[in-house]
């Protein structure tokens, strides 16, 4: 085998990156995969008096207690009947040098996807603050959707941080 030939390959493939595309309203969203720890069931959240409304409260998920953050009412989406297939996203975060996780409940998990980097293009130009604070970056499907790259991370301001962990 021609090793110089293999490594000349080696060099036209484009680095990748890998999310968990979820939905929200029929929204597309996309979270990294090195931030997901877990998806699990949404079982036993017990509401926290004085969180912020899109914070559901704490669930107890394998013996950790984890702040649960409704992705509809953080996205500012409408009230609608509840997904069968809702579950939550346990995503890693860090508050004063601290690891902590939260859990992101969504309407439905629909796959991992691996992109190009070329395909990760940069957040709406929109003079939205409150939207642009937590979105990282767009993609579009091949039916062309948009999906919105998000970050668990930024999904809550310093001050409500402050709050919750």
């Amino acid at each position: 085998m021609d090793y110089k030939y293999f490594e000349d390959e080696q060099e036209d493939v484009e680095e990748t990156r890998s999310f968990l595309q979820f939905l929200v309203l029929n929204k597309r969203f996309a979270i990294p995969i090195e931030e997901v720890v877990e998806i699990a069931s949404m079982d036993n959240i017990r509401p926290v008096p004085e969180f912020p409304d899109y914070v559901l409260g704490v669930s107890n998920v394998k013996g950790r207690n984890v702040a649960v953050i409704d992705a509809r009412k953080r996205f500012k989406c409408p009230e609608e009947e509840k997904s069968p297939r809702q579950c939550l996203i346990i995503a890693k975060v860090e508050r004063h040098e601290k690891d902590s996780e939260i859990g992101i409940l969504v309407d439905d998990v629909t796959k991992f996807k691996e992109l190009k980097l070329s395909e990760i293009l940069p957040p709406p130009d929109v003079n939205n603050e409150a939207v642009t604070r937590y979105i990282l970056n767009t993609y579009f499907s091949t039916a062309g959707e948009a999906c919105f790259i998000v970050s668990p991370q930024l999904m809550m301001s310093l001050e409500e941080q402050d709050l919750i962990f």
